[in-house]
């Protein structure tokens, strides 16, 4: 006799895949563009692997924190016995003095002798991040501005003279008192670094000097309309 074996049928169970902190939240973004006199003159659909990105908190301070030790200097320092000027003579001999006994007046135990343990110079505080990092925290503090209502971008930031009252005169259309805004602009012109460095809390930057610590530093963001394909391509 034949046994007839019958095969039962797997269900296949589909899973969604998962999304990672860089996908895309929405397809379509468009913003305003507006002038010095803060007047609309056009639109601008923003990139969305920029400016839609899922905020990601723990990687934005990894990278903030990693930026500001990188900045860390050095300048305390501690001389050791072997730095400390002076203390070639033996203080007094070996034996039969009723004494301690020393070979160096420049001993960490003396007054005026080297330090044990001390603050070093030569001490290495930079942390190190890899480009995709960076690339991920700067693109998810720039979608979390955006989605904020902190990002404004403008026509042009070159206002014809290097006059600092025409640049102040610009931030007072957003806020009454002066709040910290960080200016991209395309390139870094003389007039717009000469006319905007004297306003408190306002920090000019090129699109290639864009970076995660400079954007959740200060409040709002301004940034030029030229800049924002710019800094995909500098990141890059």
């Amino acid at each position: 006799m034949k046994q007839t074996v019958e095969k039962k049928s797997k269900s296949v169970r589909t899973t969604k895949p998962k999304t990672s902190d860089r996908d895309v939240l929405s397809k379509e973004m468009k913003t305003d563009i507006i002038n010095k006199e803060n007047k609309k003159v056009g639109t601008l659909e923003l990139p969305a692997g920029v400016f839609s990105v899922k905020w990601n908190p723990e990687l934005v301070h990894q990278m903030v924190t990693a930026h500001l030790a990188n900045k860390r200097n050095t300048v305390a320092h501690a001389k050791t016995r072997g730095e400390v000027a002076g203390g070639g003579r033996k203080p007094w001999r070996q034996k039969h003095t009723g004494r301690a006994r020393h070979g160096s007046t420049r001993s960490p135990i003396w007054i005026g002798g080297g330090v044990t343990h001390g603050p070093r110079n030569d001490r290495d505080f930079s942390k190190k991040t890899n480009k995709k990092m960076r690339r991920a925290a700067l693109y998810s503090a720039l979608s979390k501005k955006f989605t904020d209502g902190q990002l404004i971008v403008v026509d042009t930031f070159n206002f014809g003279a290097p006059k600092t009252k025409e640049y102040a005169a610009f931030f007072k259309y957003f806020f009454k008192k002066q709040a910290s805004a960080l200016v991209v602009v395309e390139k870094e012109t003389k007039n717009t670094f000469l006319g905007a460095r004297n306003i408190p809390g306002v920090l000019v930057v090129a699109t290639p000097a864009v970076n995660t610590y400079d954007c959740m530093a200060h409040k709002f963001i301004f940034i030029e309309k030229d800049a924002v394909a710019g800094i995909k391509k500098a990141d890059e």
